[in-house]
């Protein structure tokens, strides 16, 4: 089966003085298993011209939970 993989970059060129890049990557599965999703919705891309705080990305509403 295929597997998802989900990469998340967090950067800035003046946190702190320095500039500071973060990245996790992680291998999406279903709940409780090992094996790779189906499908997947909610790929998504944001840039903000100034700092943000508490900013809700996708908001919990917006998924069904089994």
């Amino acid at each position: 089966m295929a597997t998802t993989t989900a990469t998340l970059t967090l950067s800035s060129p003046d946190v702190t003085g320095h500039s500071f890049t973060m990245t996790q990557t992680a291998t999406l599965t279903k709940a409780a298993s090992a094996a790779g999703l189906d499908e997947f919705t909610g790929i998504t891309s944001r840039k903000y011209t100034s700092a943000q705080t508490d900013t809700v990305i996708v908001a919990d509403a917006s998924y069904v939970h089994a």
